[in-house]
């Protein structure tokens, strides 16, 4: 899966301009140089054309429907890993993360890719505010609860993913309801200005339904 230094110059170049991390910068850079040290007997073009993804997949039911119409698919569960272990589903997890990264790097060079985000509802809804603690005014919430801590590192992570898909040609859409606290996350609010700074401020649509 050799990418070329020309396609790790320019992507290197959108993830700075669009302020990503650092060290979001350097994991990418080490997952391709990983991915590009692979067996060729592993042969990973069939994943090189994906076309659609969909992460934290309950049902995966848009995924079956992308899958009916022969579009190339992946998704990736939300489950809990067993104790002492690590879900390479998860991306709280460093496997998971890891997992992840490499799904989005692997686009189709020709259509693009879309990926769907239907982060966890149940951490950001008004329903569990009294257990959250989040607000409009403090959406990181209460951090004493693990719950919360979940969440919030949950979100981070999606909002890293989602600067690596745009960084990709790529197109992503998240799922929250619309009560969700999720807008007022401050690394969320992080995302959007960083897109707009650099798309316009119209790059990034609100839809409700």
């Amino acid at each position: 899966m050799d990418r070329g230094k020309e396609y790790v110059d320019q992507l290197v170049w959108r993830l700075m301009k669009v302020s990503a991390p650092k060290v979001m910068v350097l994991l990418v850079l080490t997952t391709i140089w990983s991915m590009d040290s692979l067996p060729e007997e592993l042969n990973l073009q069939a994943l090189e054309r994906l076309q659609w993804c969909e992460f934290f997949a309950g049902q995966a039911e848009a995924t079956k429907a992308f899958k009916a119409n022969r579009f190339t698919t992946a998704d990736l569960l939300y489950m809990n890993a067993a104790p002492g272990k690590q879900n390479p589903m998860d991306i709280c997890s460093d496997a998971g993360f890891v997992t992840a990264i490499a799904t989005v790097l692997m686009e189709d060079d020709i259509t693009g890719r879309l990926c769907h985000f239907g982060l966890k509802c149940a951490k950001f809804t008004t329903i569990n505010t009294g257990t959250s603690g989040r607000s409009a005014c403090s959406a990181i919430g209460n951090l004493h609860h693990r719950s919360v801590l979940e969440g919030n590192r949950m979100a981070s992570r999606v909002v890293l993913l989602i600067l690596l898909v745009v960084c990709c040609n790529g197109t992503f859409l998240l799922e929250q309801p619309a009560q969700s606290f999720l807008e007022y996350y401050p690394r969320f609010r992080d995302l959007l200005e960083a897109l707009a700074s650099t798309g316009g401020r119209h790059c990034v649509p609100r839809l409700l339904y």
